[in-house]
């Protein structure tokens, strides 16, 4: 019917395919499982970078600290824009810093500990751990080296006449003639008073050579230190003896060669002094020398 007008009181049905019925559903069953995808994916997305973002400061932070664990040298970046992270950045820099100033004044310390004062040169504690490490079992490189004990011959009446300055001076002198004689990987120390010492690397493993490198060697450090040193204006001589002891031919064991190289030091000036004189030279079944006081 239409209006007033009650129809003809009939019913009209239509039949439609269901797939065409519900075509619209479809679509739109298809758009929400495309839009639930699409959305899926921009939050995985983003979740990652957020993760990333939140998790990278932190495992720069576990790599420092297991590195400042190892003794490394460890930096912090505080970048991560995360005020929580931030702040526990901000503590462990702190932390960081000050273990690397106690580090570094550690190392500061134990220098100072293993370095003479007046010429700069390694002391004797540092000279005895530089054999000590060179005669290790571990030790990789096996070259044939030679211990020098040195002790200077006139050096007190330089003291005397010139005065203890001047003496000091001399000193300071002798000690840069030694290193100026020396080359790579080789050590010159000052062990006290006027002794001296240094270690000298030999090119072969023949222990005849070595004896004769190291007496060419010795008698170049005799001729410098023999030269007269300028003090202030002023000039003064000194000579030189000189024990020394080879490695492994005369003690493989640090203490002995060092002991050894003072032992032929000791014969050196029985022989007259300036002069070379090495340990395998001393008499058969030699006992030990007390060490000299010189």
């Amino acid at each position: 019917g239409y209006l007033d007008y009650p129809g003809l009181g009939r019913s009209i049905l239509v039949r439609q395919p269901a797939r065409e019925a519900y075509s619209d559903v479809g679509k739109m069953q298809l758009v929400i499982v495309a839009s639930g995808i699409l959305f899926a994916v921009l939050f995985l997305f983003v979740g990652r970078v957020l993760a990333q973002r939140i998790t990278s400061p932190l495992k720069e932070l576990t790599q420092a600290a297991e590195g400042l664990r190892r003794g490394e040298a460890a930096s912090i970046l505080k970048d991560s824009g995360i005020q929580e992270i931030e702040i526990l950045e901000d503590t462990l820099f702190s932390l960081f810093n000050w273990l690397n100033r106690t580090e570094l004044a550690l190392d500061k310390m134990e220098l100072l500990a293993k370095t003479d004062p007046l010429t700069g040169l390694p002391n004797r504690a540092a000279f005895y751990d530089f054999v000590a490490v060179r005669t290790l079992p571990s030790q990789p490189e096996k070259t044939l080296f030679s211990v020098l004990y040195l002790d200077l011959d006139g050096f007190k009446a330089v003291n005397d006449t010139l005065g203890h300055q001047n003496g000091d001076l001399l000193l300071v002198e002798v000690g840069k003639r030694i290193q100026a004689c020396l080359g790579a990987g080789e050590l010159a120390a000052r062990l006290g008073g006027d002794e001296f010492a240094a270690v000298l690397l030999c090119t072969g493993q023949d222990i005849d050579a070595a004896e004769q490198e190291v007496f060419r060697r010795g008698r170049r450090l005799l001729e410098a230190l023999n030269r007269t040193f300028l003090l202030e204006n002023k000039s003064a001589s000194v000579g030189c003896s000189i024990g020394a002891a080879f490695w492994p031919a005369d003690s493989a064991d640090a203490s002995t060669l060092i002991r050894q190289a003072d032992q032929a030091l000791y014969h050196a000036k029985l022989k007259g002094k300036n002069q070379l004189v090495f340990y395998r030279e001393l008499p058969a079944a030699q006992p030990d020398a007390p060490s000299t006081t010189r």
